[in-house]
């Protein structure tokens, strides 16, 4: 009896001990900050309660309490630090904030980080996991090097948090230089500077990007992002970032872009330079869809919404108000040796200066269901003996010409004049396509409605015609498709899911 008394008691020890090396660690309680006057919270103290790691809390008052930082904090095991958005880190233009080690987590929540300065990563250098949750971080600089706010060398992640004031003024990344896995959800990026590359982001590892704002950033390359690795934006608004002698006031891209449901409005390249809203370089691939550019410009220089020296594809999008007084391109710039597919796209009001108000390209490029009303001067201009294809697609309204150049018919394209030498069978000419104002009739962009009686109605070719308009609804709802961007019928608009 014994004998199996003890055969049990040992059995049910060896369960226990596999148990809990099969749980997770639990965070070492490394203690609190201050015992409730604030002058107790002191860069010591903390040191104190950061060594080893752990959960750090902060007990300063119930007011907003700063403590200066003279020295770095290296982080070499993990911590969590909340500062229960009362506590802000500074320091005071002098040294980094955090290093964070490899294979080491660092996890940030409601806080504030000020005044960080080093030649690579004013605020944080990161080799291992960085998470920031509700965190202001302002002013801080990295000196003719790299990223004034984190350098990421590892992961990270922001959500909810602000980043604001930051500069490599001398330097590339004026907030974020990112060769690892980098997510920003639901955050502003705003007012950073860079004097050479990415304004505020300089991608060159993976990077996803969701509700977000950039606004006002500032770069010689890409006003608000430089990306020469994977990116992958949703939902993200970029409005007035610049460049001041080069490319891109929004997006410098050379890699691999992927853009969803976001807008582009009032971003700027100046001194006759390319692309206000978006440059994509000749190794780049850009994919837009979904999305609008409004008032970009690039003033005496190419392409106001996008100048393109790689492959683009646009999708679903809208371009209107964009313009480059003096230059060429107002929607969109595409150069020699390019490709080019606009599909299920808007093209109104944009201003090309001396050619092609709508687009301009001088590479091969394809347009299908597209809708090019009211640019100025021509819808489409064709700049070289490259094929520039139209297919079920509208071109009204525009100054000038609706098309310039050779433009090729695929058939069942529209004009209100003859510039296009439409010849081709469904093609019609001196026709009037009877639109609706630029509104928004349901999906993500706005649109030009198809008014009741237009000729455009079932005038299409369901060869080759996508199976959604630019709203997203079905096509073809009565039986053949329209030409345009927009599918004239009755459906249920439903709600637009991102993947």
């Amino acid at each position: 009896m014994k004998k199996e008394l003890l055969h049990l008691f040992s059995i049910v020890t060896l369960c226990l001990i596999v148990a809990s090396l099969t749980l997770p660690m639990p965070v070492r309680a490394a203690g609190t900050v201050g015992n409730g006057d604030p002058g107790s919270c002191t860069e010591s103290a903390l040191d104190a309660v950061l060594s080893g790691g752990g959960l750090v809390n902060f007990n300063c008052g119930p007011n907003q309490v700063t403590i200066t930082i003279t020295n770095q904090k290296t982080i070499s095991a993990n911590t969590t630090m909340d500062g229960g958005n009362l506590i802000t880190l500074d320091g005071g233009n002098t040294t980094r904030l955090f290093t964070v080690n490899a294979g080491v987590t660092l996890d940030l929540k409601a806080l504030g980080l000020t005044g960080g300065s080093a030649s690579q990563g004013g605020a944080i250098y990161n080799d291992g996991t960085v998470i920031i949750k509700d965190v202001l971080l302002t002013n801080s600089f990295a000196p003719g090097g790299t990223a004034g706010g984190i350098y990421n060398n590892g992961t990270l992640t922001i959500t909810h948090s602000t980043l604001s004031g930051t500069a490599a003024s001398n330097g590339q990344a004026g907030t974020i230089y990112n060769l690892g896995a980098l997510t920003v959800a639901n955050s502003n990026l705003s007012y950073n500077l860079a004097g050479l590359v990415g304004g505020s982001l300089y991608n060159k590892g993976t990077a996803t990007i969701t509700s977000s704002t950039f606004e006002g950033n500032s770069g010689s390359t890409g006003g608000a992002i430089a990306n020469s690795g994977t990116l992958t934006i949703r939902g993200s608004t970029f409005n007035a970032n610049s460049t001041v002698s080069s490319v891109g006031g929004g997006i410098y891209n050379d890699a691999n872009l992927t853009i969803y449901t976001s807008t582009f409005s009032e971003n700027t390249t100046y001194f006759g330079e390319r692309g206000g809203g978006l440059f994509n370089g000749a190794s780049g691939s850009a994919v837009i869809h979904t999305s609008t550019f409004i008032n970009n410009s690039a003033p005496g220089g190419y392409g106001g919404g996008i100048y393109n020296d790689g492959q683009l594809t646009v999708l679903a999008d809208t371009f209107t108000g964009n313009s480059n007084n003096g230059g060429v391109g107002g929607g969109i710039y595409s150069s020699i040796n390019t490709t080019t597919i606009i599909t299920d796209s808007t093209f109104f009001n944009n201003f090309g200066g001396a050619f092609g108000g709508g687009v301009f390209t001088s590479g091969p490029t394809s347009i299908v269901n597209s809708t090019f009303y009211a640019n100025n001067p021509s819808g489409v201009n064709n700049g070289s003996l490259d094929i520039v294809s139209i297919k079920n697609t509208i071109l009204a309204g525009n100054t000038v010409n609706n098309c310039f150049g050779t433009i090729t018919s695929l058939g069942n394209n529209l004009e209100d004049a003859a510039d296009c030498s439409l010849s081709e069978q469904g093609d019609l000419s001196y026709t009037d396509p009877m639109l609706g104002p630029l509104a928004n009739n349901g999906g993500p962009t706005l649109t030009h409605a198809l008014l009741k009686g237009s000729p455009a109605i079932n005038a299409g070719t369901n060869a080759g015609c996508p199976s959604a308009d630019q709203r997203g609804l079905p096509r073809p709802m009565l039986g053949t498709c329209d030409i345009g961007a927009y599918e004239f019928g009755f459906a249920i608009l439903l709600p637009v899911i991102s993947k």
